[in-house]
């Protein structure tokens, strides 16, 4: 995935060397000519000849390919790991590092005008003239309206957003750095396409890390009111087709959501979680980060995931477990409990 150039603008005029410099890091010795400029920004999985990318420890390289010429910040004990053939510029603390290396590359595209909060159309905004736009909502500028999509009153639609026909947005709804499909229900007090809550800690202070992705719903989907979606770290957050989300859920970055999902009200996925095809979440239940779930399961109200979950399969608790498990042990329980009642 590299840097949507739509949304995001990257300074190309920038070499290793100088990067290097920004950095407070060294070049390695072994590395290819310091001299070559930076053209990306990817993740370690899918890095291209050029780009920049980080990686914290040696286990992380376990199975990546990394192509010559990419542009890798790693620590000292990453070094006898790494190729011969890249760009390698050591440092104390990679992802420190890395935020640090977005900063200076990366800049929104945003009209200086843009995030004035005052209703009404910019006149580059192309909107399908069948659509209805409530005179008090906000379309910014190169934002895309399809045909027959209503926005209500009080709804922002920021700059280069897209959305699809007969879709509605409801009031006071937020959209920024997103791509909506057709038929998608945007509900009261949404927001799309907020920066992840991607934070490093540094020695006297916290350093937020860029968030360069953006927010893609596929056709279909709902999504229920007051609910936040945030857009992805690099990678982006993508909801699939006819996604059902609840009110007050939250879908943290990079999250990927497969089609025909049930999210109950209150449900909170931390990021990088992976939901397969037909899953069905329960009210209040908690997902912790860079889990997978698998097609068709199940995970009941208030149950707490901390371990990938197998297809079809049911959870419940917390720790989430197989529910004909919880409830035996459940069952177990009650009954020393009752004959501790019992004796005495």
């Amino acid at each position: 995935m590299t840097i949507n150039r739509t949304f995001y603008d990257f300074d190309e005029t920038v070499t290793v060397a100088d990067l290097a410099v920004i950095l407070g890091g060294v070049v390695a010795p072994s590395s290819a000519i310091s001299a070559s400029f930076i053209t990306d920004i990817e993740p370690l999985h899918s890095v291209a000849s050029g780009a920049l990318s980080y990686v914290s420890s040696p286990k992380h390289l376990a199975g990546q390919a990394i192509p010559d010429n990419a542009v890798i910040l790693a620590s000292e004990s990453c070094l006898n790991s790494l190729p011969d053939a890249i760009h390698l510029i050591i440092v104390d603390n990679p992802r420190l590092a890395y935020a640090k290396a977005a900063q200076h590359l990366v800049t929104e595209r945003v009209d200086p005008k843009a995030h004035m909060a005052t209703a009404g159309i910019a006149p580059d905004a192309r909107i399908d003239p069948t659509a209805q736009i409530s005179p008090r909502a906000t379309i910014m500028h190169d934002a895309v309206i399809g045909a027959g999509t209503i926005i209500e009153a009080g709804a922002i639609i920021y700059p280069h957003v897209t959305i699809g026909a007969q879709c509605h947005i409801f009031a006071n709804s937020s959209i920024a750095f997103a791509d909506i499909g057709d038929h998608v229900v945007v509900r009261n007090g949404v927001v799309i396409g907020s920066a992840g809550f991607g934070l490093e800690p540094a020695s006297d202070s916290i350093v937020k890390v860029p968030q360069l992705g953006i927010v893609r719903i596929a056709d279909g989907c709902d999504i229920g009111s007051n609910s936040t979606i945030d857009r992805g770290a690099l990678d982006d957050t993508i909801v699939g087709k006819m996604v059902m989300l609840d009110n007050l859920c939250h879908i943290a970055h990079n999250c990927v959501i497969g089609d025909n999902c049930m999210i109950a009200a209150q449900v909170g996925m931390a990021g990088s979680v992976t939901l397969g095809k037909n899953v069905i979440i329960g009210g209040q239940a908690g997902i912790s980060g860079h889990l997978t779930i698998g097609d068709g399961a199940i995970i009941m109200g208030h149950s707490g995931v901390t371990k990938n979950i197998d297809a079809n399969s049911t959870v419940v608790g917390f720790p989430a477990e197989a529910s004909g498990d919880y409830w035996r042990k459940l069952a177990g329980l009650r009954r020393l409990l009752k004959q501790s009642d019992n004796k005495n």
